[in-house]
């Protein structure tokens, strides 16, 4: 058998060294909770001195987030993978814009055509609508482009970041939902959302398992506010 992954080693290693694929066997419930544990402190100290159980996620909540990392790191690629991917994501927006553009413009000099020439001559509904079908094409081609967009760019989600570096949001959003779930099953209050609430953290950490990218705190924050 394998030996199970050593993420004190993990976590050293470069965002392009780590290794695509984490198994379930290398992924201990005792990990996750040691997250919790650690980005929680302050409220284990405070179980510890009223001699209670500190309010964190219990195994089966524990395993309801394993499942959710384990999710993410099996669509998500490693770090330095995603990079090149978000490039070419930002490429293909960069065209899409500029094709949108253009067929803006040319609504724009079809519809001046047309007032040129009903200004010049008169105009029966056949003559009109032969005028005025560049103006139709151009509106129907509009409305295949908006329609079809996501399947000309999309990168495995719609919340796939349209800017450079923005790949991690919606990861970062679905292990969020499943934290702040298990928190609430725990009995925890609602989680504060910014750069050093331990939810916040917690997610970051988890992110960073999963993909071996950890973003900075007021970054994550910030997505996570914009979470339903």
């Amino acid at each position: 058998m394998q030996k199970s992954c050593d993420y004190s080693v993990m976590a050293r290693k470069k965002p392009h060294e780590m290794r695509g694929r984490i198994r379930q066997e290398d992924l201990p419930l005792e990990k996750i909770a040691e997250v919790f544990r650690a980005e929680f402190k302050h409220e284990v100290s405070r179980a510890r001195r009223e001699q209670d159980s500190p309010r964190l996620p219990r195994a089966l909540q524990c395993g309801h987030v394993r499942n959710v990392v384990l999710i993410v790191n099996s669509l998500c690629r490693p770090a330095q993978h995603f990079k090149r991917s978000d490039g070419q994501y930002v490429r293909d927006q960069r065209v899409l814009r500029e094709f949108t553009g253009l067929i803006l413009r040319q609504k724009k000099v079809a519809r001046l055509n047309l007032e040129r020439i009903e200004r010049s001559y008169p105009l029966s509904n056949l003559t009109r609508d032969y005028v005025e079908q560049p103006l139709h094409r151009l509106t129907q081609l509009e409305t295949i482009l908006a329609t079809t967009k996501g399947y000309l760019v999309q990168e495995g989600h719609p919340e796939w970041g349209e800017r450079l570096g923005a790949w991690w949001h919606w990861p970062a959003k679905f292990i969020a939902k499943t934290v702040r779930d298990a928190l609430t099953l725990s009995g925890a209050p609602p989680p504060k959302v910014h750069k050093n609430a331990p939810y916040v953290r917690v997610v970051a950490d988890l992110l960073e398992l999963a993909t071996g990218y950890q973003p900075e705190p007021g970054a994550t924050a910030a997505v996570l506010r914009t979470s339903n």
